[in-house]
């Protein structure tokens, strides 16, 4: 490559790497890089949001109805599942849990 490299074969040369088994320095080698500005280039344009290739386009999507959720409360501490149909007082719960995985 030349003394410099615009931004966007910078950008297509990162994405070419990522998507090898190569190493960073293998990769910049076998393109004329070296490995160090190549490595400089995966760091800048790691931060950098992707480009997109065409404009931003709108999507229906449609999300059929939920069946209603059961009036079951279930808590998951460890290995134990406790189902309740109603919130427990929250002192004896809290020494459930305590029981069940003590510190």
């Amino acid at each position: 490559m030349g003394t410099h490299t615009p931004a966007a074969e910078q950008r297509r040369l990162v994405a070419r790497w990522r998507g090898t088994d190569a190493s960073m320095a293998a990769f910049a080698r076998l393109h004329g890089v070296r490995p160090t500005t190549f490595s400089a280039w995966v760091a800048q344009h790691r931060s950098e949001p992707p480009t997109l290739s065409a404009p931003p386009a709108f999507v229906q999507v449609t999300v059929p109805p939920m069946p209603p959720s059961s009036p079951e409360h279930c808590v998951h501490v460890g290995e134990h599942s406790l189902r309740f149909d109603s919130p427990p007082p929250a002192s004896w719960f809290a020494a459930v849990v305590r029981a069940l995985s003590p510190c």
